[in-house]
């Protein structure tokens, strides 16, 4: 391979070994990450493969100035010294919210499937999370008054569950009985 081409990749640059293998590493997972994505339909895996290149694509020639671009962009290279760094990191993170806005309007793309098949993940996302705070709180009947505060957290999030999240959660929650041991450690 041609060694001018490669002095141009990041990570290869500066010719340090150990920032090679941490390219390379970070280009496998990379490109891990864009031919992995899941879909119902393969426009839909195409679709979501181009949010990920865009989205890690532009913070990967943003943070790591491919082709001095930062130099080329008048916000990037207004300050001098430690704000520049500040500046930089807004600059991505702007980047990457407008970015993301701009593409969310892929999502209108997406099948009728596939936009199911989110929903559903997201769905039981949601029920394991509020199974994992359940079971780390305990056994109601072992509860204290300092974990009141904590009960009356996850007795309000429960409420806000749809069905259907309730309905895939492995944890049995008697929200009645957790309300009269709420109403008992507050007394």
């Amino acid at each position: 391979m041609n060694n001018d081409f490669l002095r141009k990749i990041p990570g290869f640059r500066s010719n340090t070994w150990w920032k090679k293998i941490v390219a390379v590493i970070g280009y496998l997972y990379f490109f891990f990450l864009v031919f992995n994505q899941t879909g119902v339909t393969f426009f839909d895996r195409i679709i979501n493969s181009l949010l990920v290149i865009v989205t890690y694509g532009t913070i990967f020639v943003l943070a790591f100035n491919v082709g001095n671009i930062r130099d080329k962009i008048y916000f990037f290279n207004r300050p001098k010294g430690k704000a520049r760094i500040v500046f930089i990191f807004l600059g991505i993170l702007i980047t990457v919210v407008a970015l993301n806005l701009v593409l969310s309007g892929l999502n209108s793309l997406k099948s009728e499937e596939q936009l199911q098949y989110e929903e559903d993940q997201n769905n039981v996302r949601i029920a394991s999370y509020m199974d994992t705070r359940i079971n780390g709180l305990g056994a109601l009947e072992n509860l204290t008054a300092d974990d009141a505060d904590a009960l009356e957290e996850i007795i309000n999030d429960y409420e806000k569950l749809t069905t259907e999240q309730k309905n895939l959660m492995t944890v049995n929650f008697n929200l009645q009985r957790a309300k009269e041991v709420l109403e008992e450690l507050k007394e």
